[in-house]
């Protein structure tokens, strides 16, 4: 395991104070030998000395990507007083691929709760329980708390049981899909959706996107162009999330927060990389962004909205 010390100076009126990041990262088989599968990609894990929000912030990449291809979007998470975990999972075979053809309104659910718990749901998807999702934050955690006394994680991780009243779930693309899905499963504080929502090509609605539960805590950023989820696709599952109850999507480009108190955000922003996928990638990917000093600006000031006003 490596750390990372950040200072980051803070200027209030004519007081200075300091604020502390710490930056660790290990890899999943050191928390658990039986995960087995995409063992080796490293979790990342932020923490500040000023944890004022007592809340764990879980951060699933998308496909083909790993936590720290994210560091921007987790800094500014965790700039807020948070903690972070950016948890690498087994992110392979994409699923919307799979599923968006079949018609059938379970597949997305049946393969990602397979990725999320390892109990088998669909034949195109294979993980283990020891590589699901679950295993690896809860091994993790556990982990955390036995090593690094004093560092707030046990705060999160009592008695074997996650505190689910204490968590909130974000994740991109494939991650953004994922947390949608937990957050229906799992009692989870908020969650947050990056470039990311389920759809069939016979218009049909996916079942867990047809589900308004806990819709009061769903949050979304999108891109009208965005190359793998078309923006119609988005409305539709905001709409069917009952995301669209509190209010109409609101542009982070030319609006401040509270943003109308909208809980469905994009950008029209264009990124001037000429990667493959630049305005669905371009949300949230470091590579994408570092360059993007007027969209770094706006989507801090989102994440500064989805990540702060989580109640109590």
């Amino acid at each position: 395991m490596r750390s990372i010390v950040l200072l980051i100076m803070l200027c209030a009126g004519f007081q200075l104070s300091a604020q502390t990041i710490t930056w660790d990262s290990i890899t999943p088989v050191a928390t658990d030998p039986a995960i087995n599968e995409f063992g080796t990609l490293k979790h990342y894990m932020l923490k500040s000395d000023q944890d004022t929000m007592h809340s764990l912030v879980i951060f699933l990449p998308g496909t083909y990507r790993y936590p720290g291809n994210y560091k921007f979007v987790m800094e500014q998470i965790v700039r807020l007083g948070h903690h972070v975990v950016g948890l690498s999972y087994k992110y392979d075979p994409p699923v919307n691929p799979i599923c968006r053809y079949t018609g059938d309104v379970t597949c997305h659910y049946r393969a990602r709760m397979e990725t999320i718990d390892g109990v088998e749901r669909h034949t195109g998807v294979s993980v283990s329980p020891a590589n699901s999702i679950m295993n690896r934050l809860q091994k993790l955690l556990a982990y955390l708390v036995a090593n690094k006394p004093g560092q707030g994680w046990d705060q999160f991780y009592v008695g074997g049981q996650l505190q689910w009243n204490k968590i909130i779930l974000t994740g991109h693309s494939q991650g953004g899909c994922l947390v949608g899905i937990m957050g229906k499963e799992y009692p989870a504080k908020r969650v947050v959706m990056i470039s990311a929502i389920d759809f069939l090509d016979n218009d049909a609605i996916p079942s867990w996107v047809n589900n308004a539960t806990n819709h009061a805590n769903y949050y979304m950023l999108a891109h009208p162009k965005d190359e793998q989820i078309p923006f119609n696709r988005v409305q539709i599952g905001c709409d069917k999330l009952a995301m669209i109850e509190y209010g109409a999507m609101c542009n982070i480009d030319c609006n401040n927060p509270p943003y109308r108190q909208s809980h469905i955000l994009y950008s029209n922003y264009t990124p001037a990389t000429t990667l493959g996928d630049k305005y669905h990638n371009g949300s949230a990917l470091d590579i994408y962004i570092n360059g993007e000093t007027e969209y770094k600006a706006s989507l801090t000031k989102a994440i500064k909205y989805f990540f702060r006003a989580t109640g109590p």
